[in-house]
């Protein structure tokens, strides 16, 4: 899309904008779909299952790097040292006994442990919480993006031209019940080994994760939705440029005014266009304001 809207009401965080050239990127729980962010819930056997085949694949590359070490130092211990801890691995009869012995030994040795695979669970419902998502529409022309978004249609829209094509992702309008997923197979075999306890989680830009910020159901397909999306809720800078701002139908003159002066204190030169109704015409049209 060339332009995407920001529909506003007529207020003093609309008019700080113009002067910070930043978009407010909210909270999904401020949002108003009750669905936003749903994720499918993992079981309890899934997440078992995941948690002991990671442990599993940290263990085998511990002791790979072990093997491939060979007679050379080992983490500071000299041959006999490193051959006497290979029999502590071998003499654990259980694989969590094997698993904390080689844990104990990184924290001493490296002030670290083994990622932890639980935190990585956590983390996909943490990621999901903190973001930030900023709500834009390729329609200036949607009637109930103007009475929801734009105090009933007497606020304006912000147009945004120049933007990145990774800044902007169109959001999928879901019309199965399936709600999106984290398959964990995925990830068993991309953990990091030598990371902070609990450090491990899901990366912001990872698919997945991605797909669920920007799937909404079908009821809400009439808004033509794209989604700026961050790691925590703020203010970020616009990417792009404000190029346009559309006055609502009922936006009043005042208002207006007012919004063509912070403009062009602040240097902005966008072109102006009006929402205006054609006689015996439900539909809404656009024209050059002034």
């Amino acid at each position: 899309m060339d332009t995407l809207y920001k529909y506003r009401a007529i207020n003093e965080n609309t008019f700080k904008i113009f002067s910070s050239s930043e978009f407010w990127y909210a909270k999904i729980d401020s949002l108003n779909d009750p669905n936003e962010g749903m994720v499918r819930k993992v079981s309890s056997q899934l997440a078992e299952q995941f948690i002991r085949k990671t442990k599993e694949n940290q263990l085998s590359g511990f002791i790979f790097s072990r093997v491939l070490a060979k007679d050379a130092t080992f983490y500071g211990l000299n041959k006999q040292e490193a051959r006497n801890f290979d029999k502590r691995i071998r003499s654990k009869k259980t694989f969590d006994k094997k698993y904390d012995l080689i844990n104990n030994f990184l924290k001493e040795k490296t002030g670290r442990y083994l990622s932890n695979p639980e935190g990585f669970i956590n983390s996909i419902n943490e990621k999901i919480n903190n973001a930030g998502i900023l709500s834009l529409s390729d329609n200036p022309l949607q009637s109930l993006m103007w009475s929801h978004y734009a105090d009933s249609h007497s606020g304006i829209a912000v147009g945004i031209s120049g933007y990145s094509s990774d800044s902007y992702k169109k959001v999928t309008y879901n019309v199965s019940p399936n709600i999106p997923e984290v398959n964990l197979e995925k990830y068993n075999g991309v953990l990091n080994m030598f990371v902070n306890h609990n450090s491990f989680e899901i990366a912001f830009n990872d698919p997945a994760l991605q797909t669920i910020l920007l799937t909404k159901t079908l009821d809400w397909a009439y808004e033509s939705e794209w989604r700026g999306l961050m790691e925590a809720s703020g203010g970020y800078p616009i990417d792009g440029y404000i190029s346009e701002i559309i006055f609502g139908l009922r936006c009043k003159e005042e208002h207006r005014q007012k919004v063509i002066s912070l403009l062009k204190d602040n240097r902005i030169n966008v072109s102006l266009k009006e929402v205006y109704k054609k006689e015996d015409s439900y539909d809404l049209y656009l024209r050059d304001y002034m």
